[in-house]
């Protein structure tokens, strides 16, 4: 397994340990998985999750805002 395979599993497992403390309709997204993709576009550096919406409306014709 990769250097960064064995961190991904390590944050999910954290990240699956943490209590969802979220109440109503805002539970359509695992917790764990918000934290992921959060952790991703750290990574990648975008500095504008706007425009991370854009791109992916332009590539997939819908978005997450």
């Amino acid at each position: 397994m990769a250097h960064m395979d064995r961190i991904v599993e390590q944050l999910c497992t954290y990240f699956d340990s943490i209590k969802d403390e979220r109440h109503g309709f805002n539970k359509k997204y695992e917790l764990s998985d918000v934290l992921l993709a959060t952790l991703g576009m750290l990574f990648f550096q975008e500095p504008s999750l706007a425009k991370i919406q854009l791109i992916m409306q332009g590539k997939l014709g819908s978005n997450n805002l």
